[in-house]
């Protein structure tokens, strides 16, 4: 952890960062200080060294879309036919994989939901959908260094990416993630972190929820205790 990190976090009471305005007001000060004129995306405040705060954006703010709007940041008006332009779209995109963290163009529905409609309705009217134009950008989910993959934390932070997308409590199994256009996780998760239930371990200890050992043990128990007393 950086010295900047650990002092920051060190120094705020407790539930500082679970204040949207408390939020705000340190990413206008990063922003005053590194010479940002928007608000930075997760990758970048990783890179500055504000870990923890990107990590507060995502646990208690809904994340860096929500964020922005808070903020209230200006969106600029897009020209007549702006979207027929490939080169238009494709500056859109790069844009919008910063956002997302720099390495993936997200799903349709994942696009949908953080306010990017415009930018599917183009793909899929002007641009030969998202297939197409992936080839055309030759992203296909861009590949990310062998090393950050063995990185816990960051195959912990793209699991929570997944539960967001598709809404569920449970991360899926590898062929559902591969469909969802997380193959390289998949791998990741087979290669480096002991495959699916240990990885699923991992990740519910990290978002702080009971081992599923321990929740299936809660439940028989209730189970038994509520039959001891019907019985």
């Amino acid at each position: 952890m950086l010295m900047e990190e650990k002092m920051s976090k060190d120094k705020k009471p407790s539930g500082y960062w679970k204040s949207l305005d408390n939020v705000i007001n340190e990413i206008r000060g990063i922003m005053k200080k590194h010479g940002l004129k928007s608000c930075p995306s997760q990758k970048n405040l990783y890179g500055l060294g504000y870990n923890f705060i990107a990590k507060s954006i995502i646990n208690y703010h809904s994340g860096f879309r929500n964020l922005r709007v808070a903020m209230r940041e200006k969106q600029k008006k897009v020209e007549n036919g702006a979207w027929e332009k490939f080169e238009f779209v494709l500056e859109k995109a790069k844009e919008i994989m910063a956002e997302f963290g720099g390495d993936t163009l997200p799903s349709f529905n994942k696009l949908r939901r953080a306010g990017h409609s415009s930018f599917v309705y183009a793909i899929s009217t002007f641009h030969g959908g998202m297939s197409k134009f992936r080839r055309k950008i030759k992203d296909k989910y861009v590949r990310v260094s062998r090393g950050e993959w063995k990185s816990l934390d960051y195959c912990i932070e793209k699991a929570k990416d997944v539960l967001l997308e598709v809404g569920f409590d449970r991360l899926p199994r590898g062929k559902i993630l591969n469909k969802l256009g997380y193959s390289s996780l998949t791998s990741a998760i087979h290669k480096y972190h002991g495959g699916f239930p240990a990885f699923r371990e991992k990740l519910r200890e990290y978002l702080g929820l009971p081992s599923e050992k321990n929740q299936l043990e809660s439940l028989l128990e209730s189970y038994v205790s509520g039959g001891e007393q019907h019985g």
